[in-house]
């Protein structure tokens, strides 16, 4: 997530009023800043209902602060509010382009939204302009999360790709394991994908403990 979650914007304050000074007035900017800190200090502590209306005045008094869209899109996430969440992410990136945070952010809503293309060219974005990124995104969890829309997407060759990427920056997880264990058994790799299922279960899989009891045996690990 993006910067607002630890700095609550006060290192950029003064850039955002520079910005928006000849549309909005000193005391609208500070009593959207105040919705804004509030907002997310209520984000933090789970209380996404109680934050949503500050950080949707934060936007009304301030409309041109991509963080604050970015702050409430992360809250109309957490409630469920998915369409909405990628209406305020939108306006967000109209505002700042090619923000690997934020592509991140609405790859992930997509994928709840099960727009598992939309997604995928999100995370494909969001990694492309990673380098030289002002907020930097996790590669391994973009790798994971954009193998997982291949693998919905029956692409699978594209899935394997992005688990073994996410493995090979490190992210030694269950779920990647279990994953690519699935593509590889449409790859008809079965033996790789019993390595994987083992892998999975060291890692605390219980759901590929269930695969290893019923299709491993048979298959080898060489």
């Amino acid at each position: 997530m993006r910067a607002f979650f630890v700095s609550f914007l006060l290192l950029n304050s003064a850039l955002c009023f520079a910005q928006s000074e000849d549309t909005i007035s000193q005391a609208d900017y500070n009593a959207a800043l105040e919705h804004y800190n509030q907002g997310t200090d209520l984000y933090h502590e789970k209380k996404y209902k109680e934050a949503l209306p500050l950080l949707r005045y934060a936007t009304k008094l301030n409309p041109y602060n991509s963080d604050y869209l970015f702050a409430l899109s992360n809250t109309q996430n957490a409630l469920g509010q998915l369409d909405s969440a990628v209406v305020s992410i939108t306006r967000a990136m109209d505002m700042e382009a090619n923000q690997p945070d934020y592509l991140m952010h609405r790859a992930n809503v997509y994928f709840k939204l099960k727009e598992y293309r939309k997604a995928a060219t999100d995370y494909t974005s969001a990694l492309k302009y990673q380098t030289d990124a002002e907020v930097p995104i996790m590669e391994e969890h973009a790798f994971f999360n954009r193998g997982n829309c291949w693998l919905y997407l029956e692409e699978y060759a594209k899935a394997r790709a992005d688990f073994d990427k996410a493995i090979e920056l490190g992210y030694d997880i269950a779920n990647v394991y279990h994953n690519r264990a699935t593509v590889l058994i449409r790859l008809n790799l079965k033996s790789e994908a019993s390595k994987d299922f083992r892998r999975a279960v060291e890692l605390g899989s219980t759901i590929s403990g269930k695969y290893v009891e019923k299709y491993c045996q048979g298959w080898g690990t060489t």
